[in-house]
C-alpha cells in the first residue's frame, strides 16, 4: 500500500501531539517537493536491495552532527499516547524487540519499524552492510532484511559489552505494539482489534496503514486518534 504526502501529515500531527520533548521532526524522502510542511532529508539509495528494506539503514550514517539523538519511526503507525517515556533512554541504541521472533526461527530479534540511537554510535549498521553480499550471509540464519541486519550485528560486533539478544529494547510492556496482536480471537470475518490500555504506539506491518479505510474496519479505535 503506497504511503502519500497526507500519509505523513497524519504521522507529523501524531508526533508533534505525543512528544513533549524538544525535537525536530525530519522526513526521510526521496520526493521532497511533496514534503513542503516539514523538513526533508533525501533517501539515500546505496543500501537498497530489492523487495527488502535495506533503504532504511540509511538513518545510521553521520547525516545528523554525532551525539545526535534520533528516533526513527515507520509512518505506517498510529500513535495512541504519550511517546516521552520510550525516548527518555540514553542507550546508544534501542529497538522494539520483535513480537514474531522466536528461538532458532527466521525472524530477526529487533523489528525496525523504530528505533532510537545516537549518532556515532551506530554508524557500522551502515557501513558494513553490502548490498551484493550481506543479503545472502544474513540468510544462512535469517532472512536477509535490514531488521535481521540489525540483530545480527549488534549480536556479534557491537564495540560495547554484554550486548546479546538482550540489546535494549522495548516490548508491548512499554506499550509499543503490531496491530496483528491486537486480536481477541481470529482476524477476519468481522472480528475487530481492541487497543490496550497501556498503548502508546501500535505499527501496521505490511501491505497496510492506518489511513486506509480497510485498516479501520478492522481496528475501529483508529479513528479516535488520527484527526
Amino acid at each position: 500500500m503506497q504511503l502519500t504526502p497526507d500519509d505523513v501529515r497524519v504521522w507529523d500531527r501524531m508526533i508533534r501531539r505525543n512528544l513533549s520533548i524538544p525535537h525536530r521532526r525530519v522526513c526521510v524522502t526521496h520526493r521532497p517537493d511533496l514534503i513542503d510542511f516539514m523538513e526533508t532529508v533525501p533517501l539515500d539509495l546505496a543500501k537498497h536491495v530489492p523487495g527488502l528494506c535495506t533503504v532504511k539503514l540509511c538513518a545510521h550514517k553521520t547525516t545528523f552532527p554525532r551525539g545526535t539523538r534520533v528516533l526513527l519511526m515507520d509512518v505506517d503507525c498510529v500513535v495512541t499516547g504519550v511517546l516521552d517515556p520510550l525516548v527518555e533512554r540514553d542507550e546508544p541504541f534501542v529497538g522494539w524487540r520483535n513480537p514474531n521472533y522466536v528461538e532458532g526461527g527466521r525472524r530477526g530479534f529487533i523489528q525496525g519499524s523504530m528505533q532510537l540511537f545516537t549518532v556515532g554510535a551506530t554508524e557500522f549498521l551502515y557501513d558494513d552492510f553490502d548490498p551484493r553480499v550481506t543479503p545472502g550471509f544474513l540468510n544462512r540464519r535469517f532472512g536477509g532484511g535490514e531488521q535481521c541486519w540489525i540483530s545480527e550485528r549488534l549480536n556479534t560486533s557491537y564495540p560495547e559489552p554484554g550486548w546479546e539478544w538482550g540489546v535494549p529494547h522495548w516490548t508491548e510492556a512499554d506499550g509499543v505494539y503490531g496491530a496483528g496482536r491486537l486480536f481477541n480471537g481470529k482476524m477476519g470475518a468481522g472480528v475487530t482489534s481492541e487497543l490496550p490500555e497501556n498503548a502508546r504506539i501500535v505499527f501496521f506491518p505490511g501491505d497496510r496503514k492506518g489511513t486506509a479505510p480497510e485498516t479501520q474496519a478492522q481496528h475501529p479505535w483508529i479513528r479516535r486518534y488520527l484527526a
